[in-house]
């Protein structure tokens, strides 16, 4: 379906078509004339199958314009700063051409002054995260006793995080009668008590794609063991070379862990995570998406709602903790029709995790093998001609021309000197392989004479 063929008005569709939206997604298709027709909504979809636009655009065109002070009339709740960002920013493109409404975005990590004084000039559309939305209700800063519209996005993300009890405290602030639509990427049970207490009567929606995986995504996957892990993940970016890449953890503490040990190795990464400051995060976005940073390890909380063009690679480090994840983290590459990469790391005991996520999604995961130390030297070698070339394109101070000068005086050729750099180079840069069949190291060892005692109580206790 086109987007011309919804019915939404004009003003909306001008937004759209000057994004370069043209076919209606699915869960866009099924959402829209359902909100429209004042129905509540529950969808199962995940990031990237344009579910803002699902929400946003018939929400948008429901709202109306207030005379006067302007209180606010749909609410849309997220769980992290970033999506709160990107959601508000979207928002704010669909109504670029409606007179009248105005968006405001509030989340936690910015001076609140700031955000009151915005709030003060009237919202129509308020975004953002629950923490800072109900510190803004306990102001008096936001009032929502006329706010009829309420999305939960990413709502089972928002469970995770610890804020049930901020969205129980929120919605009671709401009007009883209200238009609710909720969105999440699964459906535990705890989505479902939420939307049995404040969904009423809702259609349930769902993607048909909902856990395929892109053509354009080639997936591999690695077995080592897990003392390895670390060291294979830093032999295949250095081997793929990418130039923008993710890397996902399970634990804030493996992401600040491995960031580490990443920048001590002198690869050029960084890290995002929940504890960070809103302006630490800011800055490490926007040096991954200047390319100053090439590496951006997080958990999959973190990275909900980043948008970042053209990542070549994304590495599963930990393998998540529910499949659907797997979907979300891979489908940040190879998007647009552009080509992308997956790399998954697993220990042999993870063997049926990839044989589940091979049936959910109905693709192909390769496995391969380690590279060999044969395979290793033969793609160093072309990376350094590669290297050289690029290099012969500068020019060479003077410096440089007299010492070589020197050195030929002193009876080499300028081939022999050339040849012993780059020996050097390749040399200086060549990783090793790693042995698959190495025994595990240890986590931890016993001081000395340690003694053990093991009460192994009775059968039945047992």
């Amino acid at each position: 379906m086109h987007f011309h063929e919804l019915p939404l008005q004009e003003s909306l569709l001008r937004a759209t078509d000057e994004l370069g939206y043209e076919e209606a997604t699915e869960i866009q298709q099924a959402c829209i004339p359902a909100i429209l027709k004042g129905k509540d909504v529950i969808g199962k979809s995940q990031t990237g199958t344009g579910k803002t636009a699902a929400f946003g655009l018939p929400l948008l065109q429901l709202c109306h314009i207030q005379q006067g002070k302007k209180l606010p009339q749909m609410l849309v709740l997220l769980p992290t700063r970033e999506l709160a960002m990107q959601v508000g920013e979207d928002l704010r493109k669909y109504l670029k051409y409606t007179e009248g409404l105005r968006t405001v975005i509030v989340y936690g990590g910015e001076p609140i002054v700031n955000q009151i004084n915005e709030l003060k000039k009237g919202a129509d559309i308020i975004v953002g995260t629950p923490g800072r939305i109900l510190d803004h209700i306990e102001r008096s800063t936001i009032r929502l006793h006329q706010c009829d519209k309420l999305v939960l996005d990413e709502a089972d993300e928002m469970l995770d995080m610890g804020f049930r009890e901020d969205i129980d405290l929120i919605i009671e602030e709401l009007p009883s009668e209200r238009q609710s639509v909720m969105f999440s990427a699964t459906m535990p049970k705890e989505i479902l008590e939420l939307k049995e207490r404040y969904l009423k009567d809702p259609v349930f929606l769902q993607a048909k794609t909902q856990h395929e995986t892109a053509q354009t995504i080639s997936q591999y996957a690695y077995f080592c063991k897990q003392a390895q892990k670390k060291e294979v993940l830093m032999q295949l970016i250095t081997l793929k070379r990418p130039e923008l890449s993710m890397v996902f953890c399970n634990t804030r503490k493996m992401v600040d862990e491995l960031t580490g040990d990443l920048v001590a190795k002198g690869y050029p990464a960084a890290c995002i995570h929940g504890d960070m400051k809103q302006e630490q995060r800011t800055s490490v976005l926007e040096r991954f998406k200047n390319h100053k940073i090439h590496v951006l390890v997080c958990t999959d909380v973190a990275a909900r709602g980043l948008d970042i063009a053209n990542l070549d690679i994304v590495f599963n480090y930990d393998f998540p903790q529910e499949n659907e994840y797997y979907v979300h983290r891979i489908g940040r590459t190879g998007r647009a029709g552009k080509e992308g990469v997956s790399i998954t790391l697993l220990n042999h005991r993870q063997h049926f995790l990839l044989n589940q996520v091979q049936k959910m999604t109905k693709a192909e995961i390769i496995v391969k093998p380690l590279p060999t130390q044969a395979e290793i030297a033969q793609i160093r070698t072309e990376q350094l001609y590669g290297d050289m070339l690029d290099l012969m394109q500068g020019s060479p101070t003077a410096t440089m021309h007299t010492i070589l000068d020197r050195l030929i005086q002193a009876g080499y050729s300028e081939r022999d000197v050339a040849c012993m750099l780059m020996q050097q180079y390749f040399d200086d840069t060549l990783i090793e392989s790693i042995d698959p069949n190495a025994e595990d190291v240890r986590e931890f060892e016993l001081p000395e004479q340690t003694t053990i005692y093991l009460n192994l109580g009775t059968r039945q206790g047992i």
